[in-house]
């Protein structure tokens, strides 16, 4: 509620006032002024799309339009840290999710460029976040891909500093969910979208058994099984006749519905402009 416009507005505040206040204490802590500027303004999208011909931020991005591209490093590794710590924050936490789809489809030597990339930012004295040892990096991936982030590491040279792979004892290897457990995810996420003051069984419209094979179809993934779960539904939204997804009907709408495409990965030369 503080940051609203309109109930600082009602309280008297002059807005233009204190943004230009804001933007003058950023700036004293080594924030680029038009950065701190759409940071007071909360509005960092419309600042990025600036950059780019097209008004978008989408990768990858046009041919030859690297402007954007090329300042995200320092915008997210130096600005970014900087905001942050202007604050009062001492650290940050960075989650990257789905690893696979940088390091799977690039060849060896692209792996080694974003490993020793990765460790530049993180541990090297040009950027405010390896400076200060500001983030904790987590990244989340399968086994195949953290063998290959893994071996990039190595060759690259860092494995002495700081262990990267799977058997490493600052790697956390997550378990698929059990029958149970995906019981409590699919739960959750039908309490969420149920309609307010519906009272059924809690894992309504699916029987049991119905999660149990789509669980079993999925390899108990949790994102294959609540997507195939997704079209499940929508199947049986579509033909009046069923009131409860049985496992027979399940694994028709599995059998007969074609998995959906997926985007292929974006390589390193998508998101760097290519060679």
């Amino acid at each position: 509620m503080y940051i609203d416009d309109k109930w600082l507005t009602a309280k008297g505040v002059d807005l233009d006032l204190l943004n230009d206040g804001v933007v003058g204490e950023l700036s004293a802590k080594g924030v680029d002024p038009n950065f701190a500027r759409a940071v007071t303004c909360r509005d960092i999208i419309s600042y990025l799309k600036s950059f780019r011909r097209d008004g978008q931020i989408s990768i990858p991005h046009p041919p030859r339009d690297t402007v954007l591209i090329s300042m995200l490093k320092d915008l997210f590794f130096n600005q970014t840290i900087r905001v942050l710590e202007a604050g009062g924050f001492a650290g940050a936490y960075l989650f990257v999710d789905d690893i696979e789809n940088i390091v799977d489809q690039p060849s060896r030597k692209y792996r080694e460029i974003f490993a020793k990339e990765l460790a530049y930012i993180q541990f090297r004295m040009d950027y405010d976040a390896g400076i200060k040892r500001f983030l904790t990096i987590v990244l989340t991936t399968h086994d195949n891909a953290a063998y290959k982030l893994s071996e990039a590491w190595n060759l690259a040279g860092l494995a002495t500093s700081l262990p990267m792979s799977p058997d490493s004892p600052n790697s956390i290897k997550v378990t698929p969910p059990t029958l149970e457990e995906m019981k409590e995810i699919f739960k959750a996420h039908l309490t969420y979208y149920r309609l307010e003051g519906v009272i059924c069984d809690p894992l309504f419209p699916f029987q049991a058994e119905a999660i149990r094979r789509v669980a079993e179809e999925s390899n108990f993934h949790p994102r294959k099984t609540l997507a195939r779960a997704n079209r499940i539904i929508e199947a049986a939204r579509s033909k009046i006749q069923v009131e409860e997804i049985t496992p027979e009907f399940a694994l028709e709408v599995i059998s007969a519905t074609p998995e959906p495409i997926t985007e292929p990965s974006i390589s390193i030369d998508d998101i760097e402009g290519g060679r």
